[in-house]
């Protein structure tokens, strides 16, 4: 299990196809909630400067107020204009339509967006997995 990982780390992890994969995905839940020190589920680098770190974290908190609205509206105009009547409004339409709202506006967040991912994989893929890990690990900037 990857934990944090950011978008991009999820596609380069999954890239080789090499196991099966379970990826919290941004299709059908909201990735506008905030984490308990009030910060959005997103990567910033530990080696940004100060000041590039101040203008990061302002300039992906405005992406994701953004994202938090459109996909909000998206589901209000989804809940308003659907031709379901509204005795059969339950839970599976309630998701269905958070889905939509979801998968339209994810892709306004940005590939720093965190997520979880459990891999599965038995011993040649795991192997591969850890030399492409270190591999990316030496090319970062340091």
């Amino acid at each position: 299990m990857v934990e944090n990982a950011s978008n991009l780390l999820t596609k380069k992890l999954e890239w080789g196809r090499l196991a099966s994969y379970l990826e919290q995905s941004t299709r059908y839940i909201y990735y506008d909630k905030k984490d308990s020190a009030g910060r959005y589920r997103y990567y910033q680098p530990a080696y940004f400067k100060p000041a590039v770190a101040k203008r990061y974290k302002k300039d992906i908190d405005r992406i994701f107020d953004l994202y938090s609205e459109l996909v909000h509206n998206l589901a209000k105009y989804l809940e308003q204009n659907s031709k379901t009547p509204k005795d059969e409004r339950d839970g599976a339409w309630k998701g269905a339509i958070r889905a939509q709202a979801c998968d339209a506006a994810r892709p306004v967040l940005p590939v720093a967006t965190t997520s979880t991912v459990g891999i599965f994989a038995s011993d040649k893929p795991w192997r591969v997995l850890s030399c492409t890990c270190r591999a990316i690990y030496c090319l970062r900037p340091t």
